[in-house]
């Protein structure tokens, strides 16, 4: 994760060795329970969303092209190695996902699921458009973006308590 960013309510950090948080909307911490047999693949998930959190952010604040194509080939070797461990990130329907050690409560996950197209009359995977091509336009030029990426409203059903302020049924 990037140092301008601060976790918002169900931000998902750690590793295996360490163990997981995920932090509450008043800023505290709390630890993530996980699976000895998920760890391996949250860490993964975890990777994937700050690698293309990463890039999104490249894109929209002006970085050079060497730099969002170094930023595009990391999330390339990250996607890859992922797929190669686990399969697709978005296997399954979002209601039959599996586990993967809670990361779909990740107020981010969705960016990560969005990396994959599947194609339904195939059941194809196929890499989304920002493994190949600009998806945020640099702000100030026509159509782009003016913000910062923020994270979306998600609740943190699933971790264990409601958040304040979160909108539910998402």
């Amino acid at each position: 994760m990037s140092a301008d960013h601060d976790p918002c309510p169900g931000f998902t950090e750690g590793s295996p060795e360490a163990g997981f948080t995920w932090a509450r909307a008043d800023g505290s911490k709390a630890r993530l329970d996980v699976p000895d047999a998920e760890a391996g693949e949250l860490a993964d998930l975890v990777g994937l969303r700050d690698a293309t959190r990463a890039l999104l952010d490249a894109e929209a604040g002006g970085t050079s092209t060497a730099g969002v194509e170094a930023l595009r080939a990391e999330l390339g070797q990250r996607h890859d190695a992922y797929v190669a461990r686990h399969g697709p990130a978005g296997r399954g329907s979002p209601q039959g996902r599996p586990a993967q050690g809670g990361f779909r409560a990740d107020p981010y996950a969705p960016l990560v699921y969005a990396l994959e197209h599947r194609d339904p009359a195939t059941g194809e995977v196929a890499r989304s458009e920002v493994f190949t091509r600009r998806v945020v336009t640099e702000a100030g030029q026509p159509g782009g973006l003016h913000t910062r990426l923020g994270p979306p409203a998600v609740p943190s059903a699933g971790r264990g308590e409601a958040e304040a302020g979160m909108e539910a049924g998402v």
